[in-house]
């Protein structure tokens, strides 16, 4: 019989740079009591993360900062299974460095 571990919040090996705000070294408390609510998550990479704010520019013409692109990055990332569904996604942030924007709306690594 296996012993379940207790989700305990740990600390991140690295930080991300492009979507910072949802990855934090130390975790917070009162973010992990939420997301044991949540019933399921996508995992998103960081070059589907500079996809969707490419897609965001490109189609919306509105500026948003990566963590404001995961929750596109992480429905075209799950597209086949919201085929025919209405789909909201909250594009949220202009909070991105212009070199950095720059590098991703021209497909350059970070």
């Amino acid at each position: 019989m296996k012993t379940k571990r207790p989700r305990v919040p740990s600390k991140a090996r690295t930080a991300v740079v492009l979507v910072d705000e949802l990855m934090r070294r130390e975790p917070q408390t009162r973010g992990l009591t939420t997301a044991r609510r949540i019933p399921s998550s996508v995992r998103v990479t960081d070059d589907e993360v500079e996809a969707a704010m490419r897609h965001f520019f490109t189609d919306t013409h509105n500026v948003v900062e990566g963590a404001g692109a995961a929750g596109l990055a992480a429905s075209l990332q799950e597209k086949e299974q919201l085929c025919e569904k209405r789909v909201a996604v909250v594009a949220t942030g202009a909070n991105v460095d212009r070199d950095v924007f720059a590098r991703v709306l021209m497909g350059e690594s970070l």
